[in-house]
């Protein structure tokens, strides 16, 4: 071994180092450069590996090359097979450019990744990723996630995906949210944040969510989203018009998505319906049930503001609707039922003004609107050019939004 002090420290020959606390090491140096191999470090849980360290002497410093394997925890999770490239130039105290960070598993509560590749850039405040793909587990769930990039911010610790894309459960009954932007932080074993732009469906609900944007947190195994977003029916021919839900609640836990939230007219605002909806991503079942409460229909509210089904139909509707609907799905089926109610109604017809009807029906198809025979409805009064008072029909709703009338009586000359 050769060492020059004049001018500099020049080391030529091959080093041992062990004992006092470090890895044992073994080195090759030359006047410009050297290479190091140096055992692996362990402690406790935590397992640091590094390929041989090669040293670069110049003008400017001391570069350093090598790839950093770890297995241990990270935050409030675990990882095994961390491969990260380091590359030091001479003069840099820190690594910069892009580099390919790579994993075999990665696990945080219920979430679990599985062999993942990430090209990664760092610079002096951030950490960006190109392009991510996940591709793992959330509970029992299979799960993906791509982005168009991700960045970290070392100084301020946040985090922040652009046009992110989700995909949870299998084929026959998949969860899909995209989202322009999601941001967030890690405090506490916490992860918890912002989102904008999001749109999905769950499961095989005929529902489509879309403008989405609020808060989310995902902690102890839980997912849980809180704020508001568009629905829309999921129909190419759609039975009702979108509607908003301003304070939307929805939790992922155990394999089970809950969601609740209240159905408004964008216009008016007025409450259409409460929203409760629970699917199940195991056996791909789970129903959306809806509650009418007294909706009432007057200058601030009409059919033909909610459904085209009504339009060109009926008009200057005066009166309530409540009632009850539940729509049901499994792997390869949905079914949907409901019943509702009204006293009273006031409205003008095509074939003339309508007062005081009252009745209920009961739907064996609420999305396509059809009954079983028997339905009643009475009718206090109704003039197609002659009033008619205190009628009573009985009729059935078809298929393709036809009615079957099964009979009527009026008690003319009082009977």
């Amino acid at each position: 071994m050769i060492i020059r002090w004049p001018g500099g420290v020049a080391l030529r020959g091959d080093v041992a180092l062990s004992g006092g606390g470090f890895p044992e090491a073994r080195g090759s140096f030359t006047e410009s450069s050297a290479t190091v191999a140096v055992a692996p470090m362990t402690a406790q849980d935590v397992r640091l590996a590094l390929a041989p360290v090669t040293l670069d002497f110049g003008a400017r410093g001391i570069g350093v090359r090598t790839i950093a394997t770890l297995d241990g925890p990270l935050g409030s999770g675990r990882v095994a097979g961390l491969r990260v490239p380091i590359a030091i130039a001479p003069g840099q105290s820190l690594p910069t450019g892009c580099q390919p960070v790579a994993f075999r598993s990665l696990q945080i509560e219920t979430l679990v990744l599985g062999q993942t590749s990430l090209r990664t850039c760092l610079s002096r405040d951030a950490v960006r990723i190109e392009a991510p793909r996940l591709v793992g587990r959330l509970g029992q769930s299979p799960l993906s996630v791509i982005a168009a990039n991700a960045r970290y911010m070392i100084d301020a610790g946040t985090f922040a995906l652009d046009r992110a894309g989700v995909r949870l459960g299998d084929a026959k009954s998949l969860t899909r949210l995209d989202l322009v932007s999601l941001n967030g932080r890690v405090a506490s074993g916490r992860l918890s944040g912002k989102f904008a732009g999001a749109s999905g469906t769950i499961g095989n609900v005929p529902i489509l969510a879309s403008e989405g944007n609020g808060d989310w947190a995902f902690a102890n195994g839980r997912l849980a989203l809180s704020g508001a977003l568009k629905i829309a029916d999921a129909s190419p021919d759609p039975r009702y018009f979108p509607l908003v839900i301003p304070d939307l609640k929805l939790a992922f836990a155990n394999g089970r998505i809950d969601a609740t939230g209240t159905a408004r007219n964008p216009r008016s605002g007025i409450v259409v319906a409460d929203v409760s909806v629970r699917h199940n991503l195991g056996p791909a079942t789970g129903e959306a049930v809806l509650t009418v409460r007294d909706l009432a229909f007057n200058n601030k509210l009409q059919p033909e503001e909610l459904t085209p089904i009504t339009l060109g139909v009926i008009a200057n509707v005066r009166g309530s609707v409540a009632g009850r609907g539940v729509i049901a799905w499994n792997g390869s089926a949905v079914t949907s039922t409901g019943g509702f109610r009204t006293q009273g109604l006031d409205m003008a017809a095509a074939f003339g003004p309508v007062t005081g009807l009252s009745g209920e029906i009961a739907l064996t198809d609420l999305l396509g609107l059809e009954t079983p025979s028997g339905q009643t409805v009475r009718i206090a009064g109704i003039n197609p050019g002659i009033m008619v008072s205190d009628g009573e029909i009985k009729y059935r709703m078809l298929p393709d939004l036809k009615v079957a009338i099964e009979g009527g009586s009026w008690p003319f000359a009082g009977r």
